[in-house]
């Protein structure tokens, strides 16, 4: 008898460590990272780190593209918002091949920077020099 109580009080103690570890502070359980389309598109998210090859290959390719100067007042910073007057163009498709993070964004280009931008928020989320 003794020996089964031993072997329950360790399975529902196993049990709940295992429930913990899987759950944040105050109980809990951890969101599922963003999946598909929707994946580097919510807010607060960040491009993943690029290396300066990456940078050199987007600023060349959208350089090509040849898309006018936009004019915006106001500070340019990560985390600044665009205003809805200015007009925000999407990434070609041979830079999603080889950058596939900056999948999601559209871009500005602006004062000589291109602007990476969360459509939805109109948030910038990086700045190419």
């Amino acid at each position: 008898m003794r020996a089964k109580l031993s072997v329950i009080a360790s399975a529902m103690l196993l049990a709940g460590t295992l429930t913990a570890v899987g759950q944040q502070p105050g109980g809990r359980a951890p969101e599922a990272p963003p999946q598909g389309a929707e994946a580097g598109t919510q807010p607060g998210s960040q491009v993943a780190p690029m290396s300066t090859q990456q940078r050199q290959r987007i600023r060349a390719v959208i350089l090509e593209q040849r898309v006018p100067p936009a004019t915006v007042s106001g500070t340019l910073a990560v985390g600044a918002t665009l205003p809805a007057d200015v007009e925000l163009h999407p990434v070609p498709p041979a830079l999603v091949t080889d950058v596939p993070s900056i999948r999601n964004y559209q871009y500005v280009y602006s004062n000589d920077r291109i602007m990476l931008i969360e459509p939805s928020s109109r948030r910038i989320v990086q700045i190419i020099d």
